[in-house]
């Protein structure tokens, strides 16, 4: 089950920080960076929330905490493929 929470929770955060404002307008500083850097690949990867659910899925694995370096792995890309597989299904 947590597991799918992550997935959902990661799947959530790169789509805001890409595509909303957020609170106190946040984000939206985020995305202005990002379209300031877009010849960077840390501009092109703020800006796209593939990108970012990669490394976000990253925290969510460590704080999952799996008790092998493999399973680690295995878990983290498990989020970000879970995270990309919801953001192409809703588009």
């Amino acid at each position: 089950m947590n597991f799918i929470i992550a997935c959902f929770a990661v799947y959530r955060v790169a789509r805001d920080l890409v595509y909303e404002d957020g609170p106190f307008l946040l984000y939206a500083k985020l995305q202005a960076f990002a379209e300031k850097h877009q010849d960077h690949w840390i501009g092109q990867g703020l800006a796209c929330p593939i990108c970012l659910s990669f490394w976000l899925a990253l925290l969510a694995a460590c704080a999952l905490s799996p008790a092998s370096l493999p399973e680690f792995v295995l878990i983290w890309l498990g989020i970000a493929g879970g995270a990309v597989f919801l953001y192409k299904l809703t588009g």
